[in-house]
């Protein structure tokens, strides 16, 4: 039996032909599109929609799998984007997109770049330049011999060592984190987060401190971590007075941008020059669990004036004078801003950081148990000074008193050595780091 079979040939087909008319000429629309500069815009948009929607989908999945406590709801969210897709792919301005660049950024600071995963990175990086130690001093196999071999070298590395947890050998502990963000507006420059690491290292001239920085780009603009960390063995320590200097170096390259205008580069970095002064300032302070600068009582718009040198401290001071009578500050304050001003164009040559404010300082329950009526911090190569005024605008035993509140403050702040210097009308508690 024979079986014969027949096959039809319909692409002659008119029908077929006309479908491949459509296809190719919606071929050509759409390469037309994605290539020609004239439609170069609904390409540009189209991708922005697709990062858009990316970003979004890498939120949910974060926060849902994550251990954070922002959790999204996927059906009030899907139904939300459909009736309003506007709201999350067009507008860069609206309230729903603000809320998702606060979940980026609070995701960035909280998991990805969280104070254990960089004490993680630190430790991994640490051993990754520890290998490559190793292995330059063995010369007959040394990497560097030739760019292949180096390249291949770092490759095998991440894979059997970095990727891979192993402990440190020193015991690090984190101190303090200096954000850098940006408001879309002004932000920090971008930064090599290695170069600054190792000029960090240089500049503290020691092993016992290290910094970790971050650099990421938010959906606002540049973004900056810096942590630092100490290390908690008995190594050679580096002078409290370097690294105060390196950090405050460090917050003027970020700006480096905005430096030359003083006004706009003070407004931008306030928020981290005071957290490294409150940092600073609880290194020689034991027992102050927690510090803040009073709102009330400030003699500039900006909480930390900082004057890098002794011939610009007149300046200040006059400064500082006119804002406190411009201001009709009460005659008590402006007394313990007059004693700090006496103060900080009498101290040493070196850099000093004044706080504008008084100084509260707090239990872990925020009680307040004391009250510092000026303070100032001064750098002058490795040491670090910290200058604490109590001022009474009282004519009878003024002195006496200011010497026995600031006596008993220090007792209460576990500071166990300090010079106590009584003057007219106030005295002058001076701890040397």
């Amino acid at each position: 039996m024979v079986s014969t079979s027949f096959m039809v040939d319909t692409s002659s087909h008119p029908r077929a032909q006309l479908h491949r008319c459509v296809e190719r000429s919606a071929y050509v629309e759409l390469v037309n599109a994605l290539v020609s500069p004239s439609e170069n815009e609904p390409l540009l948009r189209a991708r922005t929609y697709f990062a858009k929607i990316r970003r979004l989908a890498h939120i949910y999945l974060d926060l849902t799998n994550l251990p954070t406590y922002v959790q999204f709801h996927p059906a009030v969210l899907l139904q939300r984007i459909i009736e309003r897709p506007s709201d999350f792919i067009e507008s860069d301005s609206n309230s729903a997109t603000r809320l998702i660049s606060s979940l980026l950024d609070y995701l960035q600071e909280e998991t990805y770049s969280s104070e254990s995963a960089n004490r993680y990175k630190l430790d991994r990086i640490g051993g990754l330049i520890e290998s490559l130690d190793k292995s330059l001093a063995n010369s007959s196999r040394t990497p560097a011999s030739s760019k292949s071999r180096f390249v291949n070298w770092i490759l095998g590395a991440k894979a059997a060592e970095f990727w891979g947890y192993r402990p440190g050998k020193l015991n690090w502990h984190h101190r303090l984190r200096l954000r850098f963000m940006s408001d879309g507006y002004f932000g920090p420059d971008k930064i090599k987060p290695l170069t600054e690491a190792t000029r960090f290292a240089d500049e503290v001239n020691g092993s016992h401190w290290k910094i970790f920085v971050t650099s990421y780009a938010g959906p606002q603009g540049s973004n900056c971590f810096v942590d630092l960390y100490e290390c908690g063995d008995n190594i050679k320590r580096a002078d409290e007075g370097r690294v105060g200097k390196a950090l405050l170096s460090f917050i003027r390259r970020c700006y480096a941008t905005h430096f030359r205008l003083p006004l706009v580069f003070a407004w931008i970095s306030d928020e981290s020059t005071s957290d490294l002064f409150r940092y600073l300032l609880s290194r020689g302070l034991p027992k102050a669990l927690r510090l803040r600068l009073d709102g009330r009582g400030g003699f500039s718009d900006y909480s930390i004036n900082v004057v890098d040198q002794k011939a610009k401290r007149s300046n200040w001071s006059r400064e500082a004078a006119w804002e406190t009578r411009r201001r009709k500050i009460h005659e008590d304050r402006a007394w313990e801003i007059e004693c700090l001003r006496r103060e900080v164009r009498g101290a040493l040559v070196g850099t000093v950081m004044v706080a504008t404010r008084a100084v509260i300082v707090e239990d872990a329950n925020h009680k307040m148990i004391a009250e510092l009526d000026g303070v100032f911090i001064r750098f002058n190569r490795g040491l670090l000074e910290i200058v604490v005024v109590e001022a009474k605008n009282t004519r009878k035993g003024a002195s006496n008193q200011a010497l026995k509140e600031l006596t008993q403050k220090m007792e209460k702040l576990g500071v166990e050595s300090s010079r106590i210097e009584k003057k007219e009308h106030y005295a002058v508690a001076s701890i040397t780091l």
